[in-house]
């Protein structure tokens, strides 16, 4: 089996506003801790099963809530498993996400830290090269000094991707990019290896996160040409589309 990569968000125990990012697009990223829990055992279990070692299974996080810390790690460390944490750092020690302190405890427990920009605009690819050279070298800067160590992993931020974001991710040292795109593909492009991710919602039990692993599965499917619906769309509605995006969401 190819490697599988998966890519969450927030886990809550209660409510979704416990952690992250609060804004209407990021709500469906939010799963509860007991489905969380169920979908690591389950993962697991069919690892074992099928002799699939766990390294093939890459768990991933974005945006740097609390739920890190709080939640994520702790099943993980439970299940014999590193996580690669994103962090989008102008948001460490606010409310909702997690303290340095957090960050330099994952990070001596073994999990990958990983950059996920400074500020985590709406649209990366849209800021001028300024401002996408100040959000990877800040966020990078800040993290190293956290964790004592290079810092080689990225996510993109909304899976935007531009000639200048990978301009900028390559110079600032990164080796391993994730994106948003659902595949098992890798891509070499500038020096740097480029990761899909398969994104888990709030609405996917552990049997739908079970299905990913089956090639030709029809939740890798669908995934699949929901992304590529929606990437025609964003290019089509150019700046508009998240402008449309959140009023629908509001409405919702």
């Amino acid at each position: 089996m190819k490697t599988i990569a998966l890519m969450y968000h927030d886990v809550y125990q209660e409510t979704p506003l416990e952690s992250g990012l609060q804004n209407a697009g990021s709500q469906k990223y939010k799963v509860s801790l007991y489905d969380f829990e169920k979908q690591v055992k389950a993962v697991v279990h069919h690892c074992r099963v099928k002799e699939i070692p766990l390294s093939r299974v890459l768990f991933t996080f974005d945006d740097g809530g609390s739920s890190f810390s709080k939640f994520i790690a702790p099943v993980l460390d439970a299940n014999g498993l590193k996580g690669y944490f994103f962090v989008s750092t102008h948001y460490l020690d606010t409310n909702g996400f997690m303290t340095r302190e957090d960050v330099a405890d994952l990070h001596r427990k073994g999990h990958i830290i990983g950059t996920h920009s400074h500020t985590h605009p709406a649209n990366l690819s849209k800021c001028d090269e300024k401002t996408i050279e100040q959000e990877w070298e800040m966020s990078i800067r800040c993290l190293q000094e956290i964790i004592q160590g290079a810092v080689v992993y990225a996510s993109l931020p909304g899976g935007y991707i531009s000639e200048p974001i990978i301009k900028q991710l390559s110079s600032c040292g990164i080796h391993k990019v994730f994106t948003s795109m659902p595949t098992t593909r890798q891509d070499a492009i500038a020096g740097m290896t480029f990761i899909g991710r398969y994104p888990v919602t709030c609405s996917m039990n552990e049997r739908h996160v079970i299905n990913i692993f089956l090639k030709h599965s029809y939740v890798r499917c669908l995934k699949s040409v929901k992304w590529h619906i929606l990437t025609v769309v964003k290019s089509l509605l150019g700046d508009n589309y998240l402008r449309i995006r959140s009023k629908i969401l509001s409405r919702m």
